[in-house]
């Protein structure tokens, strides 16, 4: 396939917006092509937009008008004559290309703002017709007049006339460049599969907490790593997989540089991040839920001897009681560590769950007592105190900090 003929942009929104196409006409597809992009309101769309975005709106077809509108100022309805068009032989010819946008309160021309210019888009002229939060002193009854005035206007044509070829050539799939939307359409569809089953393999392996990277990238080989070992396993029974992976393999002994396969260590770091990043939302969620949290910041080195930082949120997640069906009201006891956050008269959560139910005593952690005994009692002996100082500065000289592993 020769990217060539699209420009970079047009190329990676047709990877994201079009789905494989299964069937033949615009039902298959409109409902697809359209989930990125709010067809639902022409005055939300961006003000430049793609060939591929442009062809997904048009295979949306327009929004179906309201069956009420806002009054004018002088309390006047909107005339229902204005959505259908009286012919001279007293045909009725429904004007499809007019809609509501909600955003703007205004009737707008689908056609025009699809392919008008921003130029030309004065009320009466191009696209937007009467404005309600402004336009003709906001009056409807002028509306009618300016529907007509804007219908008869050559740009209005001439948008129209490209909108329903647009829309029967993507229909039909008979346009100039039908072959290339094939190709763009079978290529998303298999970046697609492939992305599918990489996801898959990384939140297997992250689940089980299981190491990804390997000492080598090479494809079938033993050392690769469990990710690509993994998708080696599935490319047995996945044939886009498997003919993926052996086009990556044919490169990789030719020595041919592969632009893009999305199996490296730094796509599967993309991955484990997009991840992380739906965690860390579900997390805060659950936490602003809760309400009340308490924060535990600790950091410890890795075998490389690197130190790694975890931070935690700690919150009471009052649904798992009502997932296990348990009521809080028969709660008899409660006990956690002598930490302030946990075991605070005022704000602790012990507190917390003590105005829910006055009956959960409270119970103190012994073995945290006896450690927080013995601290006190040591700190009160010079010599004592002075000993184990000595300890710790001991210790410090002999294991030193991360990073001097390394030397």
């Amino acid at each position: 396939m020769d990217h060539n003929m699209l420009t970079e942009k047009e190329f990676f929104d047709a990877v994201y917006l079009l789905k494989p196409n299964k069937g033949n006409g615009v039902d298959d597809h409109k409902d697809k092509l359209g989930e990125a992009i709010n067809t639902n309101d022409p005055a939300l769309w961006a003000e430049n937009m793609s060939k591929v975005e442009r062809d997904a709106v048009v295979l949306q077809e327009p929004p179906k008008n309201l069956l009420s509108f806002p009054r004018d100022s002088n309390k006047i309805k909107v005339p229902e004559s204005v959505f259908h068009e009286i012919t001279r032989n007293g045909e009725k010819i429904n004007r499809d290309w007019l809609v509501w946008s909600a955003t703007s309160k205004s009737f707008l021309c689908f056609p025009s703002s699809l392919f008008g210019s921003k130029q030309a888009c004065g009320a009466g002229n191009n696209s937007h017709l009467l404005r309600w939060n402004g336009g003709i002193n906001e009056n409807w009854r002028k509306l009618a007049e300016k529907v007509k005035g804007h219908q008869n206007n050559p740009h209005h044509q001439d948008n129209y006339i490209k909108w329903k070829t647009a829309l029967e050539s993507l229909g039909n799939q008979c346009g100039i460049d039908s072959s290339l939307e094939k190709l763009i359409r079978n290529e998303a569809a298999r970046w697609c599969e492939i992305s599918k089953c990489i996801l898959d393999v990384i939140l297997f392996l992250a689940s089980r907490n299981l190491s990804f990277r390997g000492s080598s990238k090479m494809i079938s080989d033993d050392d690769n790593g469990n990710v690509l070992a993994t998708l080696e396993l599935l490319a047995k029974h996945n044939k886009t997989l498997q003919l993926h992976l052996e086009k990556i393999s044919r490169c990789q002994q030719e020595g041919k540089q592969i632009l893009a396969h999305y199996l490296g260590w730094s796509s599967q770091n993309e991955f484990i991040k997009e991840c992380g990043r739906i965690v860390y939302g579900a997390i805060i969620k659950e936490a602003h839920m809760a309400i009340y949290y308490s924060i535990l910041d600790d950091g410890t080195p890795d075998v490389s001897h690197t130190g790694q930082i975890a931070f935690v949120l700690r919150f009471v997640c009052y649904d798992v009681l009502d997932q296990n069906d348990i009521d809080l009201k028969n709660c008899r006891g409660q006990g956690y560590d002598n930490g302030a956050n946990m075991s605070g008269v005022y704000k602790g959560v012990q507190a917390i769950v003590l105005q829910r139910n006055p009956q959960a005593f409270y119970m103190p952690c012994s073995t945290h007592n006896l450690n927080l005994a013995g601290v006190h009692s040591l700190e009160s002996s010079v010599e004592m105190k002075n000993y184990f100082d000595r300890i710790q500065l001991l210790y410090n000289l002999f294991s030193g900090s991360p990073y001097d592993g390394k030397s």
